[in-house]
């Protein structure tokens, strides 16, 4: 891997059922896993992104904002919620919500 930065963000096959996003009873235990193994574990994001601040969004729902340089930023987010299938399903908890608040906070 050297000393390349990698930016993951889930697909439709990433969580224990395919194309539903972890629910809320699971989430944390899920999202921490995930979090671990491409944050914390990974060699070059561990030491470049500003994991404290990327955590709290990431641990609620899969999507995070990392910083390149003062000039660019990548959102990160968790579209497997916006599924057409998915349309109408019944979410526990705020995760779709959420995650749209904070994309418009970030514009």
């Amino acid at each position: 891997m050297g000393n390349v930065l990698v930016i993951p963000t889930f697909g439709n096959n990433d969580f224990d059922l395919d194309d539903e996003p972890a629910n809320e009873t699971f989430k944390v235990e899920f999202y921490s896993r995930i979090f671990k193994m491409w944050f914390e574990d990974h060699p070059t994001n561990s030491k470049v992104m500003n994991l404290t601040a990327i955590k709290p969004t990431f641990l609620n729902g899969g999507y995070y904002r990392v910083d390149i340089n003062p000039k660019l930023s990548v959102l990160a987010l968790n579209t497997v919620m916006y599924l057409y299938k998915n349309k109408g399903m019944p979410y526990e908890g705020t995760q779709l919500l959420d995650q749209l608040n904070w994309i418009e906070d970030q514009l």
